[in-house]
């Protein structure tokens, strides 16, 4: 019999969460796993409007509460957010949810592999992507995006679109000047012969600078959160709220998958997906240039 990997959203963002996914499908792929899919932390979106964004019912649905409590990410994901004594204990329950789980494996002869013991192969998975390995992932994101646009407001038909990724990010990864996504911008407008633009930034602030930066060109700016979008505050926001804000941001997403040309940094997990939207064609990665999936 095939053993199950179960594969638990937590309360990451959808993006995050999604490219994991993906790389999990392919990794359940290249090694002969079934996948299962553990709903019970996910935070950032309900399951329901989850479920109308991406067709995962594919994946069969785990509803056991003892997998359920040992399925969640690596370590380091389980108590990234805790400090102090909340921590330490945060960690013994980690820890007593791995040990109940394998209990119970024994008792009830469960065929189930965890997440977190694949954890690191899953990650390095995506530095070492072959040709293959990416039609896959760019087949896969066909099968599973379900969201309809449902207020299409591009500038038009030819346009350079842009994701300017601030707030909590600045803080994980490498600045990224306005001035390299000016550069970019108008190399890009010239060889696609258009003055048309859409910036897309989590702070405003940016955007409106580019924008007059780029003097002489069409330049539509959207952002959802004008001082720069930060995920714990996020969470804290009611499911509707969340949900709402998630739907806007999918809907910018879909429009930039309709670009002539994206630009982003693909360390920004929604940069990253909108490259596989784009089945990795016309895109630019400023980080550095290479990899579709964070």
């Amino acid at each position: 019999m095939k053993k199950s990997l179960v594969f638990s959203f937590t309360d990451s963002g959808l993006f995050s969460e999604i490219n994991n996914l993906l790389l999990t499908v392919l990794y359940c792929k290249k090694n002969g796993y079934d996948l299962l899919i553990d709903y019970s932390s996910l935070r950032c979106i309900s399951k329901i409007h989850l479920k109308n964004i991406f067709l995962l019912d594919d994946y069969n649905t785990i509803n056991d509460v003892i997998i359920t409590s040992a399925s969640t990410r690596s370590i380091n994901t389980y108590i990234s957010r805790q400090s102090g004594s909340k921590k330490i204990m945060y960690l013994i329950k980690y820890y007593f949810h791995i040990i109940r789980f394998y209990i119970s494996s024994n008792i009830h002869n469960y065929n189930y592999e965890l997440f977190q013991n694949h954890f690191n192969k899953i990650r390095e998975l995506r530095l070492s992507l072959s040709e293959n390995d990416k039609n896959f992932i760019f087949q896969t994101v066909d099968n599973i995006w379900n969201f309809d646009s449902f207020s299409a407001s591009t500038i038009h038909t030819n346009f350079v679109g842009a994701h300017i990724r601030r707030g909590d990010k600045i803080t994980e990864t490498e600045f990224i000047s306005l001035d390299l996504f000016y550069r970019e911008i108008i190399d890009k407008c010239k060889i696609n012969n258009t003055k048309n633009v859409v910036l897309f930034t989590d702070f405003l602030g940016d955007g409106i600078k580019l924008k007059d930066m780029l003097f002489g060109y069409n330049v539509k700016v959207k952002s959802l959160d004008e001082e720069g979008y930060f995920h714990e505050e996020f969470l804290k926001q009611s499911d509707i709220t969340k949900n709402d804000k998630t739907l806007k941001l999918c809907n910018i997403v879909h429009e930039m998958s309709l670009a002539t040309h994206f630009i982003g940094s693909n360390d920004a997990n929604l940069s990253a997906f909108i490259c596989l939207l784009r089945k990795g064609k016309k895109i630019t990665d400023l980080r550095d240039g290479g990899l579709i999936i964070y």
